[in-house]
C-alpha cells in the first residue's frame, strides 16, 4: 500500500509517503483488500508531533496483493527465509545479463 504523511498547514515543498508490505491472513485476495480497507479508518487517526502541528498518516492505495505460500507461523523460522511478497518487472536484456544454458 502506500501510505501519505499528511502534516496540518503545509501546503507546499515535498510530502513524504511510504511504500508499505502488510502481511494480512486472508481467504482471499478479495478478503485481504477488504480486512484492509476497513482499517483505513484507524490509520489516519491524527497525533500531536513535536513541532506542535497535526500530523496524519493516511492510505492513498492498495497497491498489490500477493498470495504468499506460508502456512504457518514457524515457517518464518526457516534458515531459508520466507517469501511474503514478488512483483514480476522487465528490463532490457543487454550483453551481461545473456544465459547461454550453461
Amino acid at each position: 500500500m502506500t501510505v501519505a504523511i499528511e502534516i496540518e498547514g503545509l501546503e507546499k515543498g515535498m510530502q513524504t509517503f511510504e511504500e508499505r508490505f502488510v502481511i494480512v491472513k486472508a481467504k482471499s485476495q478479495d478478503d485481504a483488500y477488504q480486512k484492509m480497507e476497513n482499517q483505513k479508518k484507524s490509520y489516519v487517526k491524527p497525533y500531536l508531533n513535536s513541532d506542535g502541528r497535526q500530523v496524519r498518516w493516511r492510505i492513498e492505495s492498495f497497491d498489490d496483493c500477493y498470495e504468499t505460500g506460508v502456512d504457518k507461523l514457524s515457517e518464518f523460522n526457516n534458515p531459508e527465509g520466507v517469501e511474503v511478497y514478488s512483483k514480476l518487472k522487465s528490463r532490457k536484456l543487454t550483453p551481461e545479463r545473456i544465459w547461454d544454458g550453461n
